[in-house]
């Protein structure tokens, strides 16, 4: 982690602040790639999660010192980048790995822990027409899936938070 990487989350924090009146509480890493230390500086800075892992399907608590993080999974096989820029695949190959991807989940969440899945839409690749449609037929699907809850990651973070400590 080089020594600008404060400088960064700092100035990223401040306009983020600026441009909205409130704090940002979670963090992406560019490609979702952190420096060895990103963790634990915005763990400082007040952030209450980040999704710069990918290695499991459920969230977890970060104890560094005296400070926790929750670290939010964010797979990548779920996003319009790797499915429609990259993979070149059309809008609904976007929606059967949505599908097959969440029905997996809610199995393993049924057997044990509640999972976690992130589904990413860029603005400047899904916010066309077919990419609506996609995202409705997300949404649709998901809506009529038992079990499945909807939400921002500050407020799943929170219920996270709520639980562990109970």
């Amino acid at each position: 982690m080089c020594s600008s990487d404060l400088d960064n989350i700092l100035k990223t924090s401040r306009i983020i602040r600026e441009s909205t009146g409130e704090s940002p509480v979670g963090w992406l890493s560019p490609m979702a790639q952190p420096g060895e230390r990103t963790a634990a500086l915005i763990a400082e800075q007040g952030y209450l999660y980040h999704l710069d892992c990918a290695d499991d399907d459920s969230p977890r608590l970060l104890q560094l010192g005296e400070r926790c993080i929750v670290e939010v999974p964010a797979a990548f096989d779920v996003n319009d980048h790797q499915v429609y820029a990259r993979g070149l695949n059309p809008p609904s190959a976007y929606v059967d790995i949505f599908m097959h991807c969440l029905d997996v989940l809610l199995e393993e969440g049924r057997n044990g822990r509640p999972r976690v899945m992130s589904a990413v839409f860029n603005g400047n690749l899904f916010g066309h027409p077919l990419g609506t449609w996609a995202l409705r037929e997300c949404i649709r699907y998901a809506k009529g899936r038992p079990g499945v809850w909807i939400t921002t990651h500050k407020a799943h973070v929170e219920h996270f938070l709520r639980e562990c400590r109970q």
